[in-house]
């Protein structure tokens, strides 16, 4: 999602030309740090919960298409319908990135399936914990 976004690029470059008096490898790991928390910052303030904005505006359009067909104006409805078509593409991108898959260039376009999708590769590829080298395993305590 970030990526295809101009302002990304200017958020990742005005954090790392940021000048600093420690030695390279340091400053690195500052760089990185201070630029992951800029981007979750800008991320916020850009994009926010695409999933709450999606719901949001589906029920403003509810509201103006049953006022549109009471006999009201319908000059909003062009407006949030363009909203609505950027948020679910917004939307399909991340669940594209995050599905790891193909199915999308296959018009395959179940939200919830990604999700789930996606929900199972992170429980798969969580560790609960290390067996060390006497064959005990070690938790981390939570």
């Amino acid at each position: 999602m970030w990526v295809t976004d101009e302002r990304c690029e200017e958020v990742v470059h005005s954090t790392w030309d940021m000048g600093s008096d420690m030695d390279p490898m340091s400053s690195v790991l500052v760089k990185v740090s201070h630029c992951q928390e800029q981007l979750s910052t800008w991320n916020k303030k850009v994009f926010g919960n695409v999933r709450c904005k999606l719901a949001k505006v589906r029920k403003q359009l509810e509201k103006e298409e049953a006022r549109s067909m009471a006999g009201g104006r319908n000059d909003r409805l062009a407006l949030l319908n363009e909203e609505l078509q950027k948020l679910m593409a917004l939307e399909e991108r991340k669940w594209s990135q995050r599905s790891k898959s193909d199915w999308l260039r296959y018009s395959y376009q179940n939200t919830k399936y990604f999700h789930c999708r996606a929900s199972e590769r992170n429980k798969r590829n969580y560790i609960s914990g290390i067996e060390n080298a006497a064959s005990v395993w070690t938790k981390e305590e939570s």
